[in-house]
C-alpha cells in the first residue's frame, strides 16, 4: 500500500526553483516544480476530487507531498491528520520568523493498494492571518526556507500535537513550550483581535506562570525581565503585558471593549504577539533556557524567581537548579 499525501500553500511563494523539493519533516517535501506537481496532481486524480479542488491545485505555485509505503492495516485518517498537523507546525515555525498569513486548506490522501485507489480528505480549521489582520503574500529565498525547516525540524518537533486524539494538544504529554504553541496557533487563527490577545496571554501564562496568586503581575514582571536588558525596555514590556490582560480579562468575562487610542485591541494584540514570538525565539535558540522550560512548575518557578531577584537576562546567565 502506497499513501501519498498533497496541499497546496496560499500567499507564499519561494524565489528559487526547489525542483523535486526541500523536506521540512515528517516525510513531507515542498517544492514549487511544475513537473514534479503534475507527477502527483494529474487527469488521474480529477474525477477522485473535482473540479474545483484538482484545478486549485494545479495553478497553487507552492505544493506539498510525500510519498510513502505502508501497511495495507494503516488508517488513512489517522495518517492524514499526523501531517496536517506537521504543515501546521511548519507555518508556526515560518511565523516565528517573520510575519505572515501562510495557510493551506483541504489536504488530500491518495491510497494506492493493488487493486483500489482511494483518496481521503480532510482540514484543520485555521485561517491565518497577519499581526494587523490582513493577507500578506510571503515571497522567501531557498536559504530563508531552509532557516524556517531548521526551527521547525529541530524545536517545533517536540510538538506532540501529531497524535490525532482530541485532548493531545493539552495532555501532560505535550511540552510547557508545545502547549503555548498551540494557544497562538489560536489565536493566529482568529480574525477578532480581543480573542488574539485572549489568547496569546494564556500563551504565555503557559510559559511563565508557576502559580496561581497574582498572575498578571507576576507574568508581566517575568517576561520583561526575560526579554529586555535595561529597566526602560523592561518598563515597555511590563506595561504592553498588563495593558495586554486588562482586555484579555474583559474578553473572557463577556465584558465590552473600549476604543480609545491607548486602548486600542488591534494594536494591542499587535504588540502581544511580537512579545510572543520574541519569547518563543529566545527559548528555542538557546539549548539551556528550552531545556529550562521543559522542567517541572516547582524547578522552572524557582529559576523565575532567581532571574527575577536577581534581575538579569536569560542569555548566557540564566540562573538554574
Amino acid at each position: 500500500m502506497e499513501f501519498i499525501f498533497i496541499t497546496a500553500l496560499h500567499n507564499f511563494s519561494i524565489i528559487e526553483g526547489l525542483h523535486n523539493g526541500d523536506k521540512i519533516g515528517d516525510g513531507i517535501k515542498i517544492t514549487n516544480d511544475s513537473n514534479v506537481k503534475s507527477t502527483f496532481v494529474n487527469e488521474s486524480l480529477k474525477p477522485m476530487i473535482g473540479a474545483i479542488e484538482y484545478n486549485h491545485l494545479k495553478t497553487t505555485e507552492v505544493f506539498l507531498y510525500s510519498s510513502e509505503k505502508v501497511s495495507s492495516e494503516a488508517d488513512p485518517i489517522a495518517y492524514l491528520t499526523s501531517k496536517m498537523y506537521t504543515v501546521q507546525d511548519f507555518l508556526m515555525a515560518s511565523w516565528l520568523k517573520s510575519d505572515n498569513s501562510i495557510n493551506f486548506e483541504l489536504c488530500f490522501l491518495v491510497s494506492k493498494g493493488a487493486r483500489n485507489y482511494n483518496v481521503t480528505s480532510n482540514f484543520l480549521s485555521h485561517k491565518y492571518h497577519s499581526a494587523d489582520g490582513s493577507d500578506i503574500s510571503v515571497r522567501l529565498s531557498r536559504k530563508k526556507l531552509q532557516e524556517i525547516r531548521k526551527i521547525h525540524v529541530e524545536r517545533l518537533g517536540i510538538k506532540s500535537s501529531q497524535a490525532p486524539v482530541a485532548d493531545a494538544q493539552f495532555s501532560r504529554d505535550n511540552s510547557r513550550l508545545g502547549r503555548a504553541l498551540t494557544w497562538m496557533n489560536m489565536a493566529r487563527g482568529n480574525f477578532d483581535f480581543s480573542i488574539r490577545v485572549a489568547n496569546f496571554c494564556t500563551a504565555l501564562e503557559t510559559l511563565f506562570s508557576t502559580s496561581n496568586s497574582e498572575i498578571a503581575h507576576q507574568l508581566s514582571e517575568r517576561v520583561a525581565i526575560f526579554l529586555e536588558d535595561n529597566p526602560e525596555g523592561r518598563l515597555v514590556v511590563f506595561k504592553k503585558i498588563k495593558k495586554a490582560y486588562d482586555l484579555r480579562s474583559k474578553t473572557i468575562h463577556g465584558s465590552t471593549t473600549t476604543q480609545t487610542p491607548s486602548k486600542n485591541p488591534k494594536d494591542i494584540s499587535v504588540d502581544i504577539e511580537e512579545i510572543s514570538k520574541r519569547v518563543v525565539f529566545k527559548i528555542i535558540e538557546n539549548d539551556k533556557i528550552f531545556e529550562d522550560f521543559n522542567k517541572p512548575d516547582d524547578q522552572l518557578g524557582i529559576i523565575l524567581l532567581s532571574m527575577i531577584i536577581s534581575g538579569r537576562t536569560p542569555v548566557d546567565r540564566f540562573v538554574s537548579i
